[in-house]
C-alpha cells in the first residue's frame, strides 16, 4: 500500500476507536450523554467519508479485513480509558487479530 492509503486507513481505524470511546462515555455519563452521542455520530460521519475514499483506492476484500485492526485499538482503549480487564484469552485473541492484519497489510 502506498502512504496515502495507509494514512487514510489509519485515520479510519483511529476514528472508529474514538467513536467507540465516545459511545461508551455517553453510556456512562448521563450529564453529557447527548453531547457525547452527537460527537460520536459526527465522528462516524467523518469516518464514513474516509471509508468511501479508501474503498476507491483499495479493494474491499483488503480494506475491510484491515479495519479489523480497530478490534485491537478498541481493546487497548477500553483498558486505558475504562480500566477494563483483559484476560490472557482476550490478549491472545487481540494478538491473533494483529498478526492476521499484518499478513494482509503486506499484500
Amino acid at each position: 500500500m502506498i502512504i496515502v492509503q495507509t494514512i487514510i486507513l489509519m485515520l479510519c481505524i483511529g476514528l472508529e476507536t474514538f467513536k467507540q470511546v465516545l459511545f461508551a462515555l455517553a453510556g456512562k455519563n448521563s450529564t453529557n450523554r447527548m453531547t457525547l452521542t452527537f460527537a460520536a455520530i459526527f465522528t462516524h460521519l467523518v469516518q464514513l467519508g474516509l471509508w468511501f475514499w479508501i474503498l476507491s483506492l483499495i479493494p474491499l476484500g483488503i480494506a475491510f479485513p484491515l479495519m479489523s485492526l480497530s478490534f485491537v485499538t478498541i481493546a487497548v482503549a477500553g483498558k486505558i480509558f475504562f480500566k477494563e480487564k483483559l484476560g490472557i484469552r482476550r490478549w491472545a485473541a487481540t494478538l491473533l487479530v494483529a498478526i492476521g492484519t499484518s499478513l494482509i497489510w503486506g499484500h
